[in-house]
């Protein structure tokens, strides 16, 4: 999921990306996205929106399970 840092809000069309993979998704209205076949390790997740500060994240993705991940964005002044 992707939320406003001040309110906690969902934020919808998101850009969130696997950065060593270049797998993407956009988030749906609810913040939610779902990037499937993400090589084992640690890896770094980025999400984008336009009016907001980019958010790096580094999760240990590992086999055969779902990692959940929620990214934070700030707007920009």
């Amino acid at each position: 999921m992707v939320t406003r840092a001040s309110t906690g809000e969902s934020i919808p069309e998101a850009q969130v990306c696997v950065l060593s993979t270049n797998q993407c998704d956009i988030t749906d209205q609810d913040g939610l996205y779902a990037i499937s076949s993400i090589p084992i390790g640690a890896r770094t997740i980025r999400a984008v929106a336009d009016g907001y500060s980019a958010s790096d994240q580094t999760v240990l993705i590992q086999w055969n399970q779902t990692a959940l991940l929620e990214l934070v964005l700030t707007p920009n002044p």
